[in-house]
């Protein structure tokens, strides 16, 4: 999965990080605002066993196909290649519903907000809901191909019903989460690789780093940790609202606005989750 340099002044273009929106997200509730997530990876090392049982299951399926059948070897690893584009197209807007849901919690008024909520719901979403008929139809076919085949019911029926009933959970939920991360993590690293590859001295490197100013009634808690800060801008302040910047060298992820946000007392983590997100959402929209 992306691994960010905290003292690197890297951004990956928009459509790597696109690819990362696939990964399952944490969800966080900062005192009441819930956080889907935004960049970050969350339960990877579970989809990858899961992935690796999967192929297993799927094999051991397959095997007993062309035993109780004359099934023709190509045609059964079909059946397998089928069940991947599946979980790739029940997974195709799982990025998009993400960045517009995002959108929604910073929308400024409610028609904003269900403007970015229907974006959230288009044609991705049609694809996504064949892909997981997809699976489930698949599974389906494959149970009742066996059962044709083997012509009665026995304990091994019942072992190929669990075993697909399993494979086709693992598609829903855990296949196209896997692959995007796996795709999304090379596509980062690559684009990282050429980034440090064109810029030698890029540790001392004076870059501009990404910003978000903010204004609040409520006085908040410096802050500095991994390379970022948010200090408060004395010069900008008003007679009631204290003004703030949260400063980033590169990619402000979740693991930072958890930081962040937890280093406030109770009552002002909920502010400061929502200008973080919008830190996020900026830094997403000024990529190319």
């Amino acid at each position: 999965m992306p691994k960010i340099d905290k003292d690197l002044n890297f951004k990956p273009s928009k459509s790597v990080q696109k690819l990362w929106f696939n990964s399952k997200k944490a969800e966080k509730n900062y005192s009441g605002v819930r956080l889907p997530g935004f960049y970050g990876t969350s339960g990877f090392a579970l989809d990858a066993v899961l992935f690796v049982i999967m192929l297993g299951l799927e094999v051991l399926g397959v095997y007993n196909l062309l035993i109780v059948g004359d099934l023709a070897i190509i045609m059964a690893m079909g059946l397998i290649a089928l069940d991947i584009i599946f979980a790739f197209m029940a997974h195709a807007n799982h990025a998009n519903k993400l960045i517009n849901i995002n959108y929604s919690i910073i929308a400024t008024d409610s028609r904003q907000q269900q403007n970015f909520k229907q974006q959230a719901n288009g044609l991705r979403k049609v694809i996504s809901y064949i892909g997981k008929f997809g699976i489930v139809g698949l599974a389906i076919f494959k149970i009742a191909a066996f059962q044709g085949l083997l012509g009665y019911f026995n304990g091994l029926s019942l072992f190929i019903i669990a075993t697909y009933l399993v494979v086709a959970y693992i598609h829903l939920y855990h296949t196209g989460y896997f692959l995007y991360e796996v795709i999304a993590s090379i596509a980062f690293n690559r684009q990282k690789s050429k980034f440090i590859g064109g810029n030698k001295d890029f540790e001392v490197a004076e870059e501009t780093p990404f910003t978000h100013d903010f204004s609040t009634t409520k006085e908040l808690k410096e802050f500095e940790a991994n390379h970022r800060r948010l200090y408060m801008d004395k010069g900008k302040h008003t007679d009631d609202k204290f003004h703030f910047v949260i400063e980033s060298p590169g990619i402000f992820d979740d693991e930072d606005v958890s930081l962040f946000v937890g280093h406030q007392k109770n009552e002002n983590r909920a502010e400061l989750a929502v200008e973080c997100l919008k830190f996020q959402m900026s830094i997403y929209g000024s990529s190319n």
